[in-house]
């Protein structure tokens, strides 16, 4: 797998983990992982261990997770106009590409606002039960 997080390469994916067709990948699944430590360094990833994590806010995760997709499509779609050198994508690819990127994010950050917190509830129950932090 490629190492995306600091500089996408186009891999034309799916939505899954993707931002529509971009080269954008925002999340990989991993299964369980045994510490927070063994995440990817993914923005999904990295959202998901901050909902798991006692005594977290749910505005600052889902503040985090919109910060860091935006930089993975300002990472991989740089400028706002077409790009000139060294680029593998036309014009209209590239706006395409960027537009549907950012796109996405908002989309991710609609879901979250209107129903992450019925997530965010059920992840803090399901790991801090009966942890100190959260029986307050």
């Amino acid at each position: 797998m490629v190492d995306n997080r600091n500089n996408p390469i186009p891999n034309r994916g799916g939505i899954g983990g993707k931002a529509g067709f971009g080269s954008t990948q925002f999340g990989q699944e991993q299964g369980f992982i045994a510490t927070p430590d063994e995440a990817l360094n993914l923005a999904c990833n990295q959202h998901d261990i901050c909902y798991q994590t006692c005594g977290s806010s749910q505005q600052v995760c889902d503040e985090r997770l919109k910060n860091a997709m935006l930089e993975v499509c300002n990472n991989a779609y740089p400028t706002k106009d077409c790009p000139h050198v060294n680029s593998p994508l036309t014009c209209g690819e590239y706006l395409d590409e960027r537009g549907s990127c950012l796109a996405w994010v908002e989309i991710f950050n609609w879901g979250l606002r209107n129903y992450g917190d019925i997530v965010f509830n059920e992840r803090q129950e399901q790991y801090c039960y009966g942890n100190e932090c959260c029986s307050e």
